[in-house]
C-alpha cells in the first residue's frame, strides 16, 4: 500500500468514533455466529437450485466444450448454423465451455448445479469475509448481503458469468486488503493470475480491468496530491496491472476476442432481448428485485459523501461507473450491486454508526435472531417457488429443465423418427437453436441465442412473423422441414405466424406431429415420403380446427374413418391436448 501521512490514512481508514452508552452491546457468541451464517449459507445454496427455465444458452454452451473437446480446437467461425456457416464466431466464453461439458459428461445437471451452488457460496463467503474484516456489526453485514442475495437472484444461473461475479469480487478483496489491511504489496499479483483465467471464461473481465484501472489511477492521484507519500509500492501496483493487461491477452484469439466482443455488444437485436432490456423498462415495473437495484443506485450519493469526507475517491468512481455500466441492460445490474455491495455496506455505516438506534438495533441480539427467522421463512418458501415470486421471477425451485418452456415431446419425436437425419435445414424458433444443436449433435441448426448477426435475427423474424417477402426468404434457406414451439401457444398463434402458411399449404408441408406447445410440418418431397405416410394429420390439425372449421365438417361427412383415427392418435399421445378438448366440445361425430 502506499506510504501516507498519517493524518490522510487515519481519514480513510479510522472507523468512525462511538458515542458511549450504558447498555453493553451484545456479544455474539461463536456458536450463534456459526449457526446463523450456516442458515444463512443454506439459504443461499437453496437459491442456485432452480430449473433451467427457457434459457437456451446452456445448451449451445455444452455443444461448444463438446466441439472443443473432441475436435482439440476452439473456432473462430460459426460451426452449428447452416445458414451462418463460416460466419465469424468467437466463443469467448470457451473455457466456461469446456468445463461444464467436462462436469455434464460425469455428474449430469447434478454436477453443474453443484457447481453453480459453490461459485455462488464462494462469493457469498468472500463479501461477507471483507465486511466482517471492516468491523462491521454481524447483525448489519448479514442483512446487507440478504438484500443483495434477493437483488441479484435473476443473474445466479448455470452460466459463465458466475464466474465473472466470482473472480471481480476475487479482485475487490486483493485491492482492499492491500489498501485497508496492509495485506503484502506481492498479493497482487496475484489478479494477474485471476485474470488470465476470466479472459478465457467471460467477458466480464473487462469490467475487472475497469476496477484496477480506476484503483491504480487513485493510487497515483493520492501520491500525487501527498507530496510526502512514498512510491515504493506503486512500482508494484504498477506490474501487476501491466501483467494483468497482458494476461488478457492470452486467449485463442488475443486482442480479437474484445474486438468481436465490441461489435457483438453494438447489435441491433440486442435491444429486442429480454436481458438487454434497460432496467428502467417496463417489463420490470413493480418487481422488487429491481426496487433492491435502484436502493443500490440511491446508495452511490452516501458512498460519494462519505467519499468527500475522507477525500478518498475510489469507491465513489467505481460506484458510478459501474452505475452507468448497469443502466445499458438489466443482466449489468448484478455487475453494479456486487462491485458497489462493499463501498455501499461500509459508507452507510460510517455515517451512521454514531446514531444510538442505529446502535442498538445492530447490537440487539433479538435483531439476529429475527434475522434467522427470516431466512428460515425464506428458505420453507423457496421450494413452493412463492420466494421467487414475491422477488419477481417465474423460476420453479429444482434441478434440470422445466419441460414446459422447451420442446421436449416434439424433439422426442424428432429423434425417434431421425427427422434431423432426413432433412438437414431446420427452421426453428430463435430461443431454442441451442437446445436443437444439443439434442442433435452433428446437425445443423437455423438460429440461436448466440446472436451471430442482425440479419439472421431479422429474417428469421420476417419468416415466423410473415412479414413482407417472408416467402422469399423461406426459398432463400431452402428450409426441410419447420419446428414452430411456443410456451404459451394461442390460437392467435396459429393465424398471425407462418403457421397459417404452413397450414394453408398441404400440398408443400405436411403436419406429422403436434402438441400443445409445437408444430412440426416436413416438406413434402421423398426425403420425408414414409413419415408422411405414416403419421401426417391430414384433418386433425390445429389451424383447422380453430380457423378452418368448415374443413373438418366436410371431413366427419366424407372421411370419418380417417379423421377418427388421427383423433385416436392424438389421444394416445397427449389425452389433455387442447385441441383435443377443442374438438369434442366444438364438433360431433
Amino acid at each position: 500500500m502506499l506510504i501516507m501521512a498519517k493524518k490522510h490514512q487515519k481519514n480513510i481508514i479510522t472507523k468512525p468514533k462511538v458515542k458511549s452508552s450504558s447498555q453493553k452491546p451484545f456479544e455474539y457468541t461463536k456458536y450463534v455466529k456459526n449457526s446463523v451464517l450456516f442458515i444463512f449459507f443454506v439459504f443461499i445454496v437453496l437459491l442456485t437450485f432452480t430449473k433451467i427455465n427457457g434459457e437456451d444458452d446452456i445448451f449451445w454452451h455444452l455443444a461448444t466444450g463438446k466441439y472443443i473437446v473432441e475436435n482439440k480446437t476452439v473456432p473462430s467461425t460459426d460451426v452449428f448454423g447452416f445458414a451462418s456457416q463460416g460466419v465469424q464466431w468467437i466463443p469467448f466464453e470457451w473455457g466456461w465451455d469446456v468445463l461444464s461439458y467436462v462436469i455434464f459428461s460425469v455428474g449430469d445437471f447434478t454436477g453443474l448445479y453443484v457447481l453453480n451452488a459453490l461459485l455462488t457460496a464462494l462469493i457469498f463467503y468472500l463479501l461477507y469475509n471483507i465486511l466482517d474484516k471492516y468491523k462491521i456489526p454481524f447483525f448489519y453485514s448479514l442483512f446487507f448481503l440478504i438484500i443483495l442475495a434477493l437483488g441479484i437472484k435473476y443473474r445466479l444461473g448455470i452460466k459463465p458469468q458466475m464466474f465473472s461475479y466470482l473472480f471481480l469480487i476475487l479482485t475487490l478483496k486483493i485491492i482492499v486488503d492491500y489498501k485497508y489491511f496492509k495485506a503484502n504489496p506481492n498479493y497482487l499479483f496475484f489478479i494477474p493470475f485471476i485474470f488470465l483465467l476470466w479472459t478465457n471464461m467471460h467477458m466480464g473481465v473487462l469490467t475487472g480491468i475497469l476496477l484496477f484501472f480506476v484503483f491504480v489511477v487513485s493510487e497515483i492521484y493520492l501520491l500525487y496530491k501527498n507530496k510526502n507519500a512514498g512510491n515504493r509500492n506503486l512500482y508494484i501496483l504498477l506490474a501487476a496491472f501491466g501483467i494483468s493487461v497482458a494476461a488478457m491477452l492470452i486467449n485463442p484469439n488475443s486482442y480479437n476476442t474484445y474486438l468481436y466482443t465490441y461489435s457483438h455488444s453494438q447489435m441491433k437485436m440486442l435491444d429486442e432481448i429480454y436481458e438487454w432490456y434497460s432496467p428502467f423498462h417496463q417489463q420490470y415495473a413493480g418487481k422488487l428485485f429491481i426496487y433492491i437495484y435502484y436502493l443500490f443506485l440511491a446508495g452511490f450519493f452516501v458512498v460519494l459523501y462519505d467519499s468527500y469526507r475522507k477525500k478518498y475517491w475510489f469507491p465513489a468512481v467505481v460506484y458510478l461507473l459501474f452505475a452507468v455500466i448497469s443502466v445499458r441492460g438489466v443482466r449489468f445490474t448484478t455487475d453494479f450491486m456486487l462491485a458497489s455491495t462493499v463501498f455501499f455496506a461500509f459508507s452507510f455505516y460510517d455515517l451512521y454508526s454514531g446514531k444510538n438506534y442505529f446502535r442498538k438495533i445492530c447490537s440487539n441480539k433479538l435483531s439476529v435472531y429475527f434475522l434467522s427467522g427470516i431466512l428460515i421463512l425464506f428458505i420453507i418458501l423457496i421450494p413452493g417457488n412463492n420466494l421467487f415470486r414475491f422477488i419477481g421471477f417465474n423460476s420453479v425451485f429444482g434441478t434440470g429443465i422445466y419441460e414446459p418452456t422447451f420442446p421436449v415431446d416434439a424433439f422426442r419425436f424428432i429423434k425417434d423418427n431421425k427427422v434431423y437425419e432426413e432433412g438437414n435445414r431446420p427452421f426453428h424458433t430463435f430461443d431454442y437453436g441451442g437446445y436443437f444443436v444439443w439434442n442433435f449433435y452433428g446437425s445443423k441448426n437455423f438460429i440461436d441465442s448466440r446472436n451471430l448477426y442482425d440479419s439472421l435475427y431479422y429474417d428469421f423474424k420476417k419468416i415466423y412473423n410473415k412479414s413482407p417477402d417472408y416467402l422469399v426468404l423461406i426459398d432463400k434457406y431452402d428450409f426441410d422441414y419447420f419446428v414452430v414451439f411456443r410456451p404459451a401457444l394461442s390460437p392467435q398463434d396459429l393465424e398471425n405466424s407462418v403457421v397459417s402458411y404452413l397450414s394453408r399449404n398441404n400440398d408443400k408441408w405436411k403436419l406429422i406431429y403436434f402438441d400443445n406447445q409445437s408444430l412440426l410440418f416436413v416438406k413434402n418431397n421423398v426425403s420425408f415420403a414414409d413419415l408422411i405416410a405414416k403419421y401426417e394429420f391430414k384433418f386433425f390439425t390445429p389451424y383447422n380446427l380453430i380457423y378452418n372449421k368448415t374443413f373438418i365438417e366436410k371431413a366427419i361427412r366424407e372421411n370419418k374413418d380417417l379423421l377418427i383415427k388421427e383423433v385416436e392418435r392424438k389421444k394416445s399421445e397427449e389425452p389433455m391436448s387442447f385441441f383435443l378438448q377443442y374438438f369434442y366440445k366444438n364438433f360431433k361425430l
